[in-house]
């Protein structure tokens, strides 16, 4: 495949040519952000005040509100993302927003995040239960690093299936989404993009840090001055450039994968 033919190339033209729906992608990111933010201020606004003489109510007030904590974040999460999925699938085919699916595509996360966080549990109990202190950071990247990555890929490929098969319950995405995984490598070459960009963007944000030691800070109080500009500038940029990133994987993601479904 030429690269002129290749999936980055027909992703950038997707991006390129549809301003509005990737407007409306960030958008409703950014609401999705707003949304996680008040619920965690609400969340710890309960929490930081005076606890009370513990009783059985109190015990069950506390127990439900750990238990529903992380579902309530996946129905955060679900709804936003179900705006979103349907801007992604409008790059590729006319679409109407409808949430008569939202439920299903709510259990769908909640299914994908039980299995991921057992899964997690698991492995880690397994394998750094003993472990040498010294070896354990290792160890605990070794494990999570693929996990983590096998569990995009499936929200990704889980995501698009859902989105194209507009009749396929829960069970039947899931199954798709484990038996054409193995058939798509295309996800590869997108991990490995990834890599080099981010190494690139780390590289010239390095040098241009050396340049401004050498110049404009080369001494103590300029230092003091400037430092802290330069470190909000470049967590603002490094914020704002692995959102990019994202962005481009989930359309490029949807775009493997409708191909090859």
């Amino acid at each position: 495949m030429e690269f002129k033919d290749s999936y980055f190339t027909k992703t950038l033209k997707l991006i390129k040519s549809n301003p509005r729906n990737i407007l409306n992608i960030v958008l409703f990111d950014i609401l999705f952000l707003a949304a996680v933010i008040i619920f965690y201020g609400l969340v710890g606004s309960l929490l930081s005040k005076p606890s009370p003489a513990i009783s059985t109510t109190v015990l069950i007030t506390y127990l439900a509100l750990a238990l529903l904590y992380y579902p309530i974040l996946i129905l955060i999460y679900s709804f936003f993302k179900y705006i979103v999925l349907d801007s992604i699938t409008s790059l590729f085919k006319k679409t109407s927003l409808n949430f008569g699916r939202l439920k299903k595509f709510s259990m769908l996360n909640l299914s994908i995040f039980v299995v991921f966080f057992i899964t997690f549990l698991v492995l880690n109990g397994v394998f750094l239960m003993g472990a040498k202190e010294g070896y354990t950071p290792y160890i605990f990247l070794a494990i999570n690093t693929p996990l983590f990555l096998l569990t995009y890929i499936i929200i990704n490929i889980s995501h698009t299936l859902f989105s194209e098969y507009e009749k396929s319950g829960i069970k039947e995405t899931i199954k798709k989404t484990f038996s054409i995984i193995a058939k798509v490598r295309s996800y590869i070459g997108i991990f490995l993009m990834d890599a080099a960009v981010i190494f690139i963007y780390f590289v010239v944000f390095y040098l241009i840090g050396v340049m401004l030691k050498a110049t404009a800070l080369q001494d103590y109080a300029a230092q003091v001055k400037y430092s802290n500009i330069y470190t909000l500038i470049f967590a603002i940029l490094t914020s704002i450039f692995f959102y990019l990133v994202i962005v481009f994987n989930r359309i490029y993601f949807y775009n493997i994968i409708k191909s090859k479904k």
